[in-house]
């Protein structure tokens, strides 16, 4: 597995990044666990991840409670979490946008 994710053609390549987005991915569709490689995820999906990186966004405490139940350790202040989940809302915006655009009816999210 590497250590970059590709979400449609956009590339993340910070870690921290990457391990916040994958936890973010897994927590809400843990049956994509079993695939290693790479995920397919339609808009809905797309529309969900957007949703629940608002929800984190709206409060510390929600924020800081997610960090906490999940063990992610990132050894990071929650100043530099919240941007790095602002980061993370950004790309699946903009991964939806280029869905509706392009009409495509899915993404691909693969390590690389």
């Amino acid at each position: 597995m590497g250590c970059y994710l590709q979400i449609g053609t956009r590339e993340v390549t910070s870690k921290n990044t990457v391990c916040l987005m994958k936890n973010i991915i897994l927590n809400l569709f843990p049956d994509l666990e079993k695939e290693k490689k790479s995920w397919k995820l339609k808009k809905k999906h797309i529309a969900k991840l957007i949703d629940w990186c608002n929800i984190l966004l709206r409060d510390d405490k929600i924020l800081g409670a997610y960090i906490g139940r999940n063990n992610i350790k990132l050894g990071i202040s929650l100043t530099e979490v919240r941007y790095d989940v602002e980061e993370i809302n950004r790309y699946f915006i903009y991964t939806l946008v280029d869905m509706v655009l392009y009409k495509h009816k899915f993404v691909k999210v693969k390590w690389i």
